[in-house]
């Protein structure tokens, strides 16, 4: 079992720490070792933290450290954050294993390893297109060399061997497409889940999942939240996640009337470009454009000037559209 206690640097704390260990000794029967704990420090006098270690009787952390499996406070930028899994991915497919298994069991086995053994990494970090291209490497190697030390020819490129069975592939995963994939579910839950310790503390922090696609950055953002702006926001690489999400209409209260996929398969500032530029009412929601009389939603829209002649037939298209959407004030959207 691992405990982790995080408290500010004075020495009340350390006191109280050492009570409830204490405590959970005389409640349990289990006694913690504190030999083997360690007490580390972010922006503390070395000073207080050794006389922190001596009250504790433990060891002194170095950064950065291992916290279920994950190293902590190291730069995942950096190469050698990523050796041990580049390690651990080389010895799972290492050269002796290709000469004993043919090429749908190396196929079979470089599958299981990039879907399973990496998995936790790539859905917390950013993977660097040097560490990309290791694992590229090394499983190229692996399908080609069949065991041997010499560079063996490859018949296929890497490309088409990572397309699916339908398109002629064999269905290996593009690491980082798959990192993409696993980092910008966390923006999806940001979305979808509504109660949560870490969505409380996220959004105090960042504000809610919508300013992933804000352009401007703040200074005081991780680099984790900035990998995920770049992945999943509205830069130039991280469009591909708005584009894919469409919502389904309930009440109107989250979805944005011009901004979002909530009618049709484009969002309606570029379906209406006229209307859009006509309209005064920008960037608001859905329960923003209209209002409830008893069980009936009508619609109210603002224009800047009257519309010409020719344009009424785009008007009433675009006003069709909207009379065959449902609203429903008594459930969420989703």
């Amino acid at each position: 079992m691992t405990l982790c206690f995080l408290c500010k640097d004075n020495i009340q704390n350390i006191v109280t720490i050492k009570s409830i260990l204490r405590c959970f000794q005389l409640a349990s029967g289990l006694k913690v070792n504190l030999n083997k704990s360690s007490i580390g420090g972010i922006r503390i006098d070395v000073v207080n933290l050794q006389r922190y270690a001596v009250m504790m009787n433990c060891n002194i952390m170095k950064l950065p450290f291992k916290y279920l499996g994950v190293p902590i406070g190291g730069s995942h930028n950096r190469v050698a954050f990523w050796n041990g899994l580049v390690e651990k991915v080389r010895n799972k497919l290492s050269k002796w294993k290709g000469k004993n298994i043919s090429m749908a069991g190396r196929v079979t086995l470089i599958k299981s390893v990039i879907s399973a053994l990496p998995l936790y990494f790539m859905s917390l970090f950013k993977v660097s297109k040097t560490v990309c291209k290791e694992l590229i490497r090394i499983q190229r190697q692996f399908l080609w060399g069949w065991g041997h030390d010499s560079k063996k020819m490859a018949w296929v490129s890497w490309n088409t061997v990572c397309k699916n069975r339908e398109s002629g592939g064999l269905g290996v995963k593009v690491v980082e497409k798959f990192n993409k994939a696993l980092l910008g579910k966390w923006k999806w839950r940001l979305g979808l889940e509504e109660e949560g310790l870490w969505i409380d503390i996220v959004n105090s922090k960042y504000g809610s999942w919508r300013s992933l696609d804000s352009i401007d950055s703040k200074k005081c953002e991780s680099r984790w939240w900035r990998d995920l702006r770049s992945i999943s926001g509205n830069s130039e690489g991280g469009q591909w996640f708005n584009k894919n999400l469409i919502w389904s209409i309930r009440s109107g209260s989250k979805i944005y009337f011009w901004e979002d996929v909530w009618v049709g398969i484009t969002v309606l500032k570029v379906a209406y470009p006229r209307i859009y530029a006509n309209s005064i009412q920008k960037n608001l929601k859905i329960q923003d454009f209209g209002e409830w009389q008893g069980q009936n939603w009508n619609w109210n829209f603002f224009w800047r000037r009257a519309w010409f002649e020719w344009e009424h037939t785009m008007v009433d298209d675009f006003c069709a559209v909207l009379q065959r959407c449902v609203i429903n004030k008594d459930n969420e959207d989703r």
